[in-house]
């Protein structure tokens, strides 16, 4: 799945588990090794985030620290 696949799937996270939003993230912030990109400026992705943050208190153990991996990623 390419980066633009990745972005266009992220408008729907309201309908996605934490896992699966956190998963999206994570892979996205492969595809951008060079760091070319701020993806907290990006309308699609910063909602994204605004919406994992919301659910960190819900979260098992394994979501919080993806969250960090994602979010030193992007």
């Amino acid at each position: 799945m390419s980066g633009n696949e990745i972005i266009l799937n992220l408008e729907n996270h309201d309908n996605f588990t934490t896992s699966e939003l956190i998963g999206g993230l994570i892979e996205l912030g492969k595809r951008d090794k060079n760091y070319k990109f701020n993806w907290n400026n990006h309308p699609i992705t910063a909602s994204a985030i605004k919406d994992v943050k919301s659910r960190i208190p819900i979260m098992n153990a394994k979501n919080v620290l993806q969250t960090a991996i994602f979010l030193d990623s992007l």
